[in-house]
């Protein structure tokens, strides 16, 4: 019995032998690897000064958590980014169509300007200063309407946070992700287990007067040091489209993002604008014949009073002829009727 009892507990402990050995050898034959990380997040200034990022938050997260993370938020990031290409390209259309008429109509202080508004047919329209008031006027009531699009820090900001969330949703889930946090000199340590891993963090930081934003997302090295200072810095949308591009292994080009047209919305601003300004250049054209023709008037009216004042004049000056002419014949002698006898006498 007590026989049968030990070559049952030999045949239990072989069988585990040889699973544990499948188990390994369907592994690589190698059981996963852990090491100790630490690091040090800091960022140096302008100034050269040495700023330690102490109570920052820092994830890390496998290649599994990254990944889903990346896919789930694929779509919105794809979203926003061509969203604010959009902007951007809408935003330059705008600006080539009405930029350089703006240009000259701030200029008008400087000197005479002349808005050719067929440069083909020639026509030159003098400015005067009302027009150039409502045309300025009428493109500035349009330019809200073209926003230049979030700067790259806010959509810098605006994906981060989409990013930190997802990631704190997967590390409450037991998902593969951990936060840290740094003490007062900014270090941070912990151990990993498995080959790829990332890191995550962001941060705000008031130098002088102004607030600068910085975000970190990158590959842990194989080093077992780590920093996050200006070097590792992702510093615009563009870098952190290129790097969630290569950590997600998506198959994007940079042309599926771009803008290439004006959105409809856009198109029907620019012509109602360009309308608006049209109105107000007939307008003007009308002013413009309406003082043509005032002063055509004044001039004619000028010139019939300078005739009427030459006829005047010469009539005056026949009249004094005549009054003068009139008096030398009155003292001229008058011819006497005498007969020859009266002479001899």
């Amino acid at each position: 019995m007590q026989m049968l009892k030990l070559k049952l507990v030999l045949a239990a402990l072989l069988a585990a032998m040889i699973l544990g050995g499948c188990n390994r050898s369907e592994s690589g034959g190698k059981d996963p690897v852990a090491r100790d990380i630490e690091g040090q997040a800091f960022i140096v200034t302008e100034t050269r000064d040495n700023v330690k990022l102490g109570l920052l938050g820092v994830y890390v997260a496998d290649q599994q958590a990254v990944s889903k993370l990346l896919n789930d938020l694929r779509d919105q990031i794809i979203s926003e980014l061509k969203r604010e290409r959009q902007m951007a390209f809408d935003r330059v259309k705008f600006e080539g169509e009405f930029n350089s008429f703006k240009s000259a109509l701030n200029d008008w202080a400087k000197g005479a300007k002349v808005f050719v508004a067929d440069p083909g047919e020639k026509l030159a329209e003098k400015w005067d200063d009302r027009f150039v008031s409502e045309c300025n006027s009428i493109i500035k009531s349009y330019e809200p309407k073209f926003p230049e699009g979030s700067s790259d820090e806010e959509f810098l900001r605006s994906i981060s946070k989409r990013i930190s969330d997802g990631l704190d949703q997967l590390r409450r889930k037991g998902g593969g992700v951990t936060l840290l946090t740094t003490d007062a000199d900014g270090r941070f340590s912990t151990t990993l287990v498995g080959e790829r891993h990332f890191i995550f963090a962001q941060s705000e930081l008031i130098i002088g007067d102004s607030e600068e934003f910085y975000l970190w997302f990158h590959i842990i090295s194989p080093d077992s040091k780590q920093f996050l200072a200006n070097t590792d810095l992702i510093k615009s949308a563009e870098e952190l489209y290129e790097r969630l591009a290569t950590i997600g292994d998506w198959d994007l080009l940079e042309s599926d993002v771009d803008a290439t047209e004006t959105s409809p919305a856009v198109r029907n601003l620019i012509s109602k604008c360009n309308g608006e300004l049209l109105q107000e250049r007939v307008l003007l054209t009308s002013r413009s014949l309406e003082k043509k023709e005032a002063e055509e008037n004044r001039l004619r009216i000028l010139e019939q009073e300078r005739i009427l004042e030459e006829e005047k004049n010469e009539k005056i000056g026949l009249q004094r002829l005549r009054r003068r002419g009139q008096k030398v014949k009155a003292m001229r002698p008058t011819k006497l009727n005498c007969s020859q006898s009266d002479w001899n006498d």
